[in-house]
């Protein structure tokens, strides 16, 4: 993959876009964020990504319903997961992740 090799999975030009703010030749991104002075050096190797994301709550005091279940789904949640913070169900949750703001 880090050299554009296909994959049926994996969209390399994706990965390659969202790698790109880290700089670096582009088959070279995805290694250099595991460098000992890499971009996320700082981050505990133990450390859950999960932890890293706002809370469901804190999402949804900062936005108004749509756009915080929006939001929420790109900090990875779960369809399930917002449908029941929000109070909804999982075809309404998905409704307004087809809707613009």
């Amino acid at each position: 993959m880090l050299k554009r090799d296909s994959h049926p999975l994996i969209d390399v030009g994706r990965v390659s876009e969202l790698l790109a703010p880290f700089g670096g030749d582009p088959p070279a991104r995805y290694g250099l964020l595991f460098e000992s002075d890499g971009p996320i050096a700082h981050i505990e190797p133990d450390l859950s990504p999960w932890k890293l994301r706002p809370t469901l709550a804190e999402i949804f005091s900062r936005h108004e319903v749509p756009a915080a279940a929006r939001a929420a789904r790109r900090h990875g949640y779960r369809l399930t997961d917002i449908a029941e913070h929000a109070g909804v169900s999982v075809s309404t949750v998905s409704l307004w992740m087809k809707s613009e703001a």
